[in-house]
């Protein structure tokens, strides 16, 4: 546990990718069998501990301190965990903090009795640390394809072999780390394979699809997974079928899964196969089965813009460094927005409908250390990790597409939205209403 605070406290202070994911291989290096498994698995959702509710946390607080102080203290600190692990009385005694083991197998029944002791054996960064897994909070801290990244660089594999296997194991992966280590055999292969993508370039010899805006999904033998690997099969259910392994993305709305390539059929692996072969392979597949929600992304003309290039002769290949897939997007269109609310590296942008302003996305940025500075000094409401910030800075924000969202406020999302310069010059009352200009 000792050394899980360590790496949760490094976390959160750490933001660039690249020591993320050695602050985890150093973890992975350092920890044994079967802790820095269920650790893992805690930091990816994998594995749900017991959760504690809030209730619960104040009425031991309420034990332990003033109420109105406590009150006091958790609107100034604005988190829940965070204020009792700075508020809990020091206790003195010898016993050691819990294992990662420990909390995992503890029964949800026993938890209420034992949360209290835990406390008492932990110093203040073990006692947050304990008390983020307890709820959850730890899950945010770090992303699973950040933690893939770290068990490729741990055995020094390409984060494609990790993938491949991931999907099958379950925690505390002995069999993961004791393939990473050198001293047992790679897992078996799930379905899920890791996606080909797309580089952008000129063209020579090339099959051309419309460049579809969505969610890249794969169907891999009844279950789903995200462009990053992560099984989203509750979110489509009605794809989960077996059999295949398919590679499209979902657009529109209603939902349609265009599909564009076929990677195995049954136990027949398809990716070495040119691409004509395999999409031809998929039209046949596809008259067969006729699946429901499920179309063709259907050939097109070769153009300038708006396509995806794929070379006829081109296998399946992880990764866009193969140069067999070129993309040729639509030049980005740009739209003056107000900056509503900001979060790691995230800010969430709005435009005006029908005199009041609505979020429609968020967006990176090229300017986030003078916008987090901004962001700073001009915050009004703190939701957790998010600020809600003063609604006077117009931001210049270029964006791919606009996606239908009948279900937001504004009707509609702005996909691939980057802010690209701060027009210091215009009001917010300035703005236009919300027709994203070309």
């Amino acid at each position: 546990m000792i050394a899980l605070t360590g790496l949760l406290e490094r976390l959160t202070f750490t933001t660039d990718l690249n020591a993320r994911v050695a602050l985890l291989r150093r973890y992975l290096q350092t920890q044994p069998d079967p802790e820095r498994g269920y650790a893992l698995a805690v930091l990816t959702g994998a594995l749900r501990v017991p959760s504690l509710r809030s209730g619960f946390l104040r009425t031991l607080m309420s034990e332990r301190c003033d109420s109105t102080l406590f009150q006091w203290s958790h609107e100034f600190v604005g988190d829940l965990t965070e204020t009792v692990a700075l508020m809990w009385p020091q206790a003195r005694g010898n016993a050691p903090p819990p294992s990662v083991s420990e909390i995992v197998h503890t029964p949800r029944a026993e938890l209420p009795g034992l949360v209290a002791g835990w406390l008492d054996a932990c110093g203040p960064g073990a006692r947050l640390a304990l008390l983020k897994l307890l709820s959850g909070g730890s899950r945010s801290l770090v992303s699973k394809p950040t933690i893939r990244a770290a068990l490729a660089a741990f055995g020094d594999v390409p984060v494609g072999a990790v993938e491949e296997v991931w999907h099958v194991l379950t925690p505390p992966y002995i069999a993961l780390f004791a393939w990473l280590e050198g001293h047992g055999p790679r897992p078996a292969l799930g379905g899920f394979q890791p996606f080909m993508l797309a580089d952008e370039g000129d063209a020579g010899e090339w099959l051309a699809e419309p460049l579809w805006q969505g969610d890249r999904i794969q169907v891999a033998n009844g279950r789903i997974f995200s462009r990053h690997a992560e099984d989203v099969s509750a979110v489509y259910p009605q794809w989960c079928i077996g059999g295949v392994v398919l590679d499209g993305v979902v657009t529109a709305e209603p939902p349609c899964l265009r599909l564009f390539d076929l990677l195995f059929e049954g136990t027949e692996d398809l990716r070495g196969l040119a691409f004509a072969v395999r999409r031809a392979r998929l039209e046949a597949w596809f008259r067969r089965a006729q699946p429901p929600g499920m179309a063709l992304s259907e050939l097109v003309p070769v153009a300038d813009a708006g396509v995806m290039l794929k070379h006829p002769d081109s296998p399946y290949v992880a990764g866009r460094t193969h140069r067999f897939w070129v993309k040729r997007p639509h030049p980005p269109r740009m739209v003056a927005a107000v900056l509503l609310y900001a979060e790691a590296g995230l800010y969430t942008v709005g435009l005006r409908r029908d005199g009041v302003l609505v979020p429609v996305g968020q967006a990176t940025s090229s300017y986030a250390s003078a916008l987090d500075e901004w962001v700073r000094d001009h915050t009004v409401a703190r939701f957790g990790p998010v600020r809600e910030v003063e609604k006077t800075l117009v931001v210049s924000v270029t964006f791919d597409t606009v996606r239908p969202a009948p279900r937001r406020k504004a009707g509609v999302v702005l996909e691939g939205a980057h802010i690209v310069d701060v027009l210091a010059r215009t009001e917010a009352d300035d703005l236009d209403a919300l027709t994203p200009r070309a």
